[in-house]
């Protein structure tokens, strides 16, 4: 069984150091760095080609870990970029779904719920949870009303 490998991008230490514990249990997962800025994770990732990065977005600016997913996902091939952030901002939900992010969840989702997502975002399933879907619809709809205009 290949190990997910797993970049874990926070700019709060005791957040990295969390999920670092949570993931050592998991057999199928294998954490091989951290980073605590956007500048750091785009290097990181750049250097250690992980399978599956998990990116806070608010560190040095608030929207550092958007901006990072978007060079990561433009320069190193395959890697899922999965957020995992305290916002729960629909502005910012939505710019990171543009970025191209498989998965945007909040950091006090169940344990289980961001283990699952690790896993479905190392198999190429999207799966857009119903309150996700429902605001990147209403926002959709929004912008194709204001094209008309």
């Amino acid at each position: 069984m290949q190990t997910i490998r797993i970049l874990i991008v926070d700019d709060n230490p005791e957040i990295r150091d969390y999920f670092i514990s949570i993931l050592a249990h998991e057999a199928d997962m294998d954490v091989i760095g951290c980073a605590s800025s956007g500048l750091e994770a785009v290097q990181k990732a750049l250097e250690m080609k992980p399978d599956i990065v998990l990116m806070d977005i608010q560190m040095e600016t608030r929207t550092a870990g958007i901006t990072a997913s978007d060079r990561i996902l433009k320069s190193v091939p395959g890697v899922k970029i999965i957020i995992l952030t305290i916002l729960e901002d629909d502005n910012l939900l939505f710019q990171a779904y543009c970025a191209g992010v498989i998965d945007y969840i909040v950091k006090t989702d169940s344990i289980s719920q961001i283990l699952t997502s690790i896993r479905n975002a190392n198999n190429n399933q999207l799966v857009l949870r119903p309150k996700y879907a429902e605001k990147l619809i209403e926002e959709l709809s929004r912008v194709k009303e204001e094209q008309k205009a």
